[in-house]
C-alpha cells in the first residue's frame, strides 16, 4: 500500500524536489512548468512548489497546479505550494481551491 512517500528501487526515500513558479503562470508558461513538474512527480517523495514570485496566474496555471497535486497523490508523492504570493493565494481562493492546493498534506 502506498503511504504518501515514494522510494527508489533500493527502498530509500528519494530527495525532495523544488520547483519555482514564474512571475506569470498562464498558457504561455504552463508547458515549461509542466516539463519541470512531470518528471518530479514520478521520482520524488516530496515536491515543493515555490509560489513567492507569482504575480499573475491564469486558468491554465490553476489547472496545472491542481493536476500536479492530484497526480502526485495518485503516485504516492507529496506536493506542497510554499510561500504563495498574495496574487497566487487570491486566485486560488477565488477558485475555491484553498483546501486542495494550499492545505497541508496529511502525509506531513
Amino acid at each position: 500500500m502506498m503511504t504518501g512517500r515514494s522510494f527508489d528501487l533500493m527502498g530509500k526515500k528519494s530527495k525532495p524536489v523544488a520547483v519555482q513558479l514564474p512571475e506569470v503562470l498562464d498558457r504561455m508558461t504552463a508547458k515549461q512548468v509542466a516539463d519541470m513538474l512531470i518528471p518530479s512527480i514520478t521520482k520524488a517523495a516530496t515536491i515543493e512548489i515555490g509560489g513567492t514570485d507569482v504575480r499573475q496566474i491564469g486558468q491554465v496555471g490553476l489547472q496545472l497546479l491542481l493536476s500536479a497535486k492530484r497526480t502526485a497523490l495518485e503516485c504516492g508523492a507529496d506536493v506542497t505550494i510554499r510561500d504563495p504570493s498574495d496574487a497566487l493565494s487570491t486566485v486560488i481562493a477565488l477558485a475555491g481551491l484553498e483546501t486542495e492546493l494550499l492545505a497541508a498534506s496529511a502525509a506531513n
